[in-house]
């Protein structure tokens, strides 16, 4: 079988907020297969009983699920954007990078491609690029695979083995780099400190 499954869930989600994700790759048997997978997933939800209900509620979804395959891209046209060093979704009561916007000063959606920064992916597919998400550090990705990896606006700190791991890729695997960055000041970062009326708190 060239598509392989991996299923990623918790086993007691609290309301209103996180994710189910399922990821769908092709092995390298399959690197020139074109064409459609699809199929579904099936999800059983339950809710435990209130005070009105005497036994647990549950709701089976059915959700479809439909892929379009292509052969493996050039690595020049394959980018890998950095996730894992930027705030996630959702998110916590983080400032939003313009701290201009007073009428909504909070950053709700995270950065990530299909979200603040989705204008820019669109223009990169429009381009011709393939951008492939790292939602781990940089010890857990072939760098001979792609053309360039894209740092935008991290907001962590990298580990001294990723930093040692980058230099190795781009000085003896080819890997080109491109920061889109801001300044970080410890003293000023203290000194915006604003009331959050959604937690209470500064």
């Amino acid at each position: 079988d060239e598509n392989t499954k991996q299923w990623y869930q918790r086993r007691v989600r609290g309301p209103w907020t996180g994710y189910l994700a399922v990821t769908l790759s092709v092995d390298a048997s399959g690197a020139q297969f074109a064409g459609t997978v699809e199929g579904y997933v099936l999800l059983t939800v339950q809710s435990p009983a209130t005070n009105e209900d005497i036994t647990d509620q549950t709701s089976t979804l059915h959700i479809p699920i439909k892929v379009n395959v292509i052969p493996t891209p050039p690595r020049n046209k394959r980018l890998l954007w950095d996730h894992f060093h930027s705030i996630g979704y959702p998110v916590g009561p983080f400032p939003r990078d313009n701290l201009k916007l007073h009428s909504n000063p909070l950053d709700w959606n995270g950065d990530h491609i299909h979200t603040n920064f989705n204008g820019v992916y669109k223009h990169l597919r429009n381009k011709g690029y393939f951008v492939e998400i790292l939602s781990t550090h940089f010890e857990c990705f072939d760098a001979s695979h792609y053309g360039f990896l894209l740092l935008v606006d991290p907001e962590d700190v990298f580990f001294e083995t990723e930093m040692a791991k980058l230099r190795q890729d781009v000085s003896e695997k080819g890997l080109s780099v491109v920061v889109f960055a801001d300044w970080y000041n410890g003293p000023l970062v203290k000194h915006i400190k604003f009331y959050d009326e959604n937690t209470k708190q500064w």
